[in-house]
Formats: structure tokens, sequence, C-alpha cells
């Protein structure tokens, strides 16, 4: 990871994969097949450690994971501030 400020970042996302597989990125850094979903951008070697969308993305869907918004509402926003 290149930065500490992004270890919270990814362990909340560790804490809601299910949400964050339901959510397809929107940074269009680059397309692989491997990557599925923004939980693909936070697995491994993932972009999320450089792309600051990937990170925007994630730090929307955490938060609003927190105020009880459902997987479609957390689409919904991320797709109108991003997509």
């Amino acid at each position: 990871m290149n930065s500490p400020k992004l270890i919270p970042l990814f362990d909340s996302i560790r804490e809601i994969p299910q949400v964050v597989d339901g959510l397809r990125c929107n940074c269009g850094c680059t397309n692989p097949p491997e990557f599925y979903s923004l939980l693909s951008c936070y697995e491994g070697k993932g972009m999320a450690r450089d792309c600051i969308v990937c990170q925007g993305q994630g730090r929307l869907a955490v938060r609003l994971h927190k105020e009880g918004k459902s997987l479609d509402q957390i689409r919904a926003a991320i797709d109108a501030k991003f997509g």
C-alpha cells in the first residue's frame, strides 16, 4: 500500500465485501477480466492503492453503508457521483 492513510479505508472495505462486490468500478483506469467489481480494486495489488477514483468510490460506499443505505442506494449514489 502506498500510503498509511489508506489503511483505514482498506480495512473498512474488508468489513463490507458483500456490498463492495456489488458495485461496478467507474474509474476507467483499466478493465482486465479479473477486475469484476470495486472489490477487485481493493484485492491483492488492486489499483485502489493508487487510484483516487477507486478510493473515492470506496469511501462513499463505506459511509453510505454505515448510514444504513441499501446496496441499490449506494450503487445509485456512486453512479451519480462517479458514473
